[in-house]
Formats: structure tokens, C-alpha cells, sequence
């Protein structure tokens, strides 16, 4: 399963957090409806 992604590694909710943090405070500013994919460049849909 490592080598599913470019990380290397399943991406962990605490990972998922910190992407949904970020596009929650004001430094998100210039992100405007766009798709935010935080799979670790895993190819396709991610479900958490």
C-alpha cells in the first residue's frame, strides 16, 4: 500500500485536519472554489 501514493505513507486525519485548518483560517484568502485533494498524490477519489 506505500507505494499507492507519492508520500509514501496513508495520508492520517490529523493530516486531513490540518489541509481543512488551513482552508479555514485567513491564509486561505487567495483559494476560491477550488478542489483541494490532500490524498498524497494518490491518483483518483480518496474516501475518509
Amino acid at each position: 500500500m506505500n507505494n499507492l501514493n507519492v508520500i509514501r505513507h496513508l495520508v492520517t486525519a490529523e493530516e486531513v485536519a490540518h489541509v481543512v485548518t488551513f482552508l479555514a483560517s485567513p491564509k486561505s484568502i487567495a483559494i476560491n472554489g477550488d478542489a483541494v485533494a490532500a490524498g498524497g498524490g494518490i491518483p483518483g477519489s480518496i474516501y475518509y
